[in-house]
């Protein structure tokens, strides 16, 4: 697969299949796999995520953990740490603009192989905004692997047009009262929120509260 993915590149192939086998290893004995494809450039680690963005991944596991099955929470990382000065952001302004990512085709293979050698395993795919966009783009390459699922938090605008629904795709975009401006592309009515969002901030902070 590493081969057929990455001819003629010996280190990505490398890579390829470390990663596979890393993940594979620890699914080996678990119900469900969830996986967070970080917003934005798709580089922040755990310990650097938003606390809402964070909330949402928590609020799976939790639910998972109280229903009684056993999971494994992973991150995928579509850029490196740094941005600038590596050719990986590139690739997300690409995807982006044109909705194509050879990523999400690679990502999609390490699934596939995953679900055909662990019989057991389900995977829940997790993903804000860019994240949500890139989940999206996965299923599409997965085809009709039932035991693959993915929740998609605020898709940025630029992907509304060209995602595909199914019944085991959950797309969030509002919060129950309105619609979220930036998936609709809105962008005076998200401009003012980021700006009340920062006031709401500033109050706070001279309270003495979080």
């Amino acid at each position: 697969m590493a081969a057929k993915l990455f001819p003629g590149n010996n280190r990505k192939r490398k890579l390829f299949f470390n990663s596979l086998q890393e993940i594979c290893s620890s699914a080996r004995t678990s119900e469900i796999l969830v996986i967070h494809s970080p917003g934005g450039w798709g580089n922040a680690n755990w310990d650097k995520l938003q606390d809402w963005e964070k909330s949402i991944v928590t609020g799976v596991t939790a639910t998972l953990e109280k229903l009684g099955y056993s999971y494994i929470m992973k991150q995928y990382f579509r850029s490196g740490d740094e941005l600038w000065g590596r050719p990986s952001w590139i690739r997300e302004v690409s995807f982006f603009l044109t909705g194509k990512s050879f990523r999400a085709e690679v990502f999609a293979a390490q699934l596939k192989f995953l679900t055909a050698n662990l019989p057991q395993l389900k995977i829940i795919l997790v993903g804000a905004s860019q994240g949500a966009a890139f989940d999206n783009k996965v299923l599409m390459e997965m085809g009709a692997d039932e035991r693959v699922y993915s929740i998609e938090l605020g898709t940025f605008f630029a992907h509304m047009r060209r995602r595909q629904l199914t019944k085991r795709n959950l797309a969030i975009d509002n919060n129950g009262f309105m619609k979220d401006p930036i998936c609709q592309r809105d962008l005076w009515q998200g401009t003012k929120s980021y700006f009340k969002a920062f006031v709401r901030w500033f109050n706070y902070k001279i309270q003495g509260k979080r």
